[in-house]
This record gives structure tokens, sequence and C-alpha cells, in this order.
């Protein structure tokens, strides 16, 4: 199934910078996500999610290993402007090539 992961009437905005080595790749990524609902009368209180993540890979032959750190913020978190909520986010994984 073909679709989007922000919903049928939401949208999202993204700008990536990313720069590529020999020893591997560092980036970041803005984003901005809204979710209205064309259900509810007041346009203020659209939830709306802006985020920025730094990440980064390091290849060491045969392994890679990867790290990202997200900093969002959820505005209007169920359509409540008083229900604003903050969120950290920490990946890191390995990937090892046969």
């Amino acid at each position: 199934m073909i679709g989007t992961a922000i919903g049928p009437v939401g949208t999202g905005q993204y700008l990536s910078l990313d720069a590529f080595r020999s020893w591997g790749r560092a980036g970041a990524r803005f984003a901005l996500v809204r979710h209205p609902d064309e259900h509810l009368e007041s346009a203020n209180a659209t939830p709306t999610m802006p985020s920025i993540t730094l990440s980064g890979t390091r290849i060491m032959g045969s392994l890679d290993i990867e790290s990202a750190l997200t900093l969002a913020r959820e505005l209007n978190r169920y359509h409540d402007a008083r229900r604003d909520r903050s969120n950290v986010g920490f990946l890191f994984r390995g990937v090892w090539r046969l």
C-alpha cells in the first residue's frame, strides 16, 4: 500500500543536509509536520511537530556504526493548545556487512 506517514490531510516539510566522506556521513535534518483535523472548527489548535535531528555514520571496514539524536516539540497535542510536549530520541545501531 502506498501512502503517507503523516495522514490523509497532514502536511510535512523537510530540510536535510548531509556530508559524505571516506570515514562515513554526518548530517542534520529539520522537519515540520502538521496534522490538521477537518472536523474541528478552530484552526488555532492544529497539532504541529517541529523537530531537528543530528546524525552520523562511521564506516570501519565491514562495520558501520550509526547514531542520531532527535529533539522534537509537539505543539497543540490532541488539538489542545495547553498540551505542548517535548520529546528526545536517540538511535544507536551497528551494521555488519558480510
